[in-house]
C-alpha cells in the first residue's frame, strides 16, 4: 500500500504578530513555525496503516526552505521520502485552491498512490479548501472527518466519520481514495534519537511550480499585475495586518455619578439600569421555605 500524506509548516498560533506602520508587514517580528497537530496525526496513520502490507509513505509540502521543517517532522514519524514545492506567496497569505492544485499535480506526477491523507484543516488558516481541490484535481473521492481508518484488505478501508454532537457514521471505501485526518485518528509517536538523525539528514526533492502547473493567470508566470500589459496577479493577496485584541463592541458604559459596587453590578447584568437589588434569606423547614417562595412568585404574577 502506497500512501501520500500532505503536510504544512503554520506559523504557531499562540504567537503576537506586530504590524507595520502600513499594516502590510511584520515589524522586526521572529516568527515561530510548527507542524500542524493534523498533519502529524495524519502521517502517524499513514505509517501504521501501511506498515502491515509493506508499503510505503511519502510527504508532500507547499511553501519555502522553511516549510521543510514538517517533512521532516513527518520523516521523524517513519515516512519513506519528502519533497516540497518551491513557493512562497506570502508568510501569512496562501491561496488555498491554489496550493491544492499544486499538491496534486505532485501527487500525481510521483504516484499513483492508494491513499491520500491530510490533516482536517491547518492551525493557522483552518479552511480545509486544500483537501477538497486536491482531491477534485486526482480525481478521488474524499472522506472527511476521519476519526478512525482501518484496512479491511490492501485495497479496502474502514472509516469512522465524526458527524456532529456525537455521532458517527461507519463507511466502507475502495483504494484510491483521500482521507481528511481528525485529531482523534492517531497518537504521534515520540521519534526515537536515531530517527531524528535520519530525518535531519534525508534528501529533500524540491520541485518548482512551473513543473507542474502552467497558465497565463499563475502568480510565477504572470508576475506583477500591470494594466497596460494585461497581466493578472494572484487572486488571494494581504489588505491589511491587524494585532488580535478584546472587543469593545456591544458592552455598555456604566451611568455617571454611581458607586464602583453599583458600576460592576451594571456591568455583569449586561447593561440593565436596575442597579440596586434586593435579596431576602429564607429559613424555616420546607414547607415554611416553598409556602414563602410561592408566595413571592404570586406576588410577582408568576403563579
Amino acid at each position: 500500500m502506497k500512501v501520500a500524506v500532505c503536510l504544512k509548516l503554520a506559523l504557531r498560533p499562540e504567537q503576537a504578530l506586530p504590524g507595520g506602520t502600513d499594516g502590510l508587514e511584520l515589524a522586526g517580528a521572529v516568527l515561530e513555525w510548527e507542524p500542524g497537530p493534523g498533519d502529524l496525526v495524519a502521517c502517524e496513520a499513514a505509517v501504521v496503516l501501511s506498515s502491515p502490507w509493506g508499503g510505503s509513505v511519502d510527504l508532500f509540502t507547499v511553501g519555502p526552505a522553511a516549510a521543510e521543517g514538517a517533512l521532516r517532522a513527518g520523516l521523524e514519524l517513519g515516512a519513506s521520502q519528502a519533497a516540497r514545492i518551491d513557493w512562497d506567496p506570502g508568510v501569512l497569505v496562501q491561496d488555498g485552491g491554489l496550493v491544492g492544485r499544486l499538491l496534486a499535480a505532485a501527487i500525481d506526477r510521483a504516484g499513483p498512490f492508494d491513499v491520500v491523507l491530510f490533516g482536517a484543516r491547518s492551525s493557522d488558516w483552518g479552511s480545509a479548501v486544500v483537501p477538497a481541490v486536491a482531491a477534485e484535481c486526482l480525481g478521488l473521492p474524499l472522506v472527511a472527518g476521519v476519526t478512525r481508518l482501518t484496512a479491511v484488505s490492501e485495497h479496502e478501508l474502514e472509516a469512522t466519520v465524526s458527524r456532529g454532537a456525537g455521532r458517527r457514521m461507519v463507511v466502507t471505501v475502495r483504494t484510491p481514495v483521500a482521507i481528511g485526518a481528525e485529531p482523534p485518528l492517531a497518537e504521534p509517536r515520540y521519534p526515537s534519537m536515531a530517527a531524528r538523525l535520519r530525518a535531519r539528514q534525508a534528501h529533500i526533492k524540491v520541485l518548482a511550480p512551473a513543473e507542474l502547473l502552467a497558465g497565463p493567470d499563475l502568480p510565477w508566470t504572470a508576475g506583477p499585475a500591470s494594466e497596460a500589459s494585461g497581466q493578472r496577479a494572484p487572486g488571494l493577496r494581504l489588505a491589511r495586518l491587524r494585532q488580535g485584541g478584546p472587543s469593545g463592541r456591544g458592552l455598555v458604559a456604566p451611568p455617571p455619578g454611581i458607586s464602583a459596587h453599583e458600576r460592576l453590578a451594571f456591568i455583569l447584568a449586561g447593561g440593565s439600569r436596575r442597579v440596586a437589588r434586593s435579596t431576602r434569606l429564607l429559613e424555616g423547614s420546607s414547607e415554611e421555605v416553598i409556602s414563602a417562595i410561592v408566595e413571592f412568585l404570586a406576588d410577582k404574577g408568576v403563579v
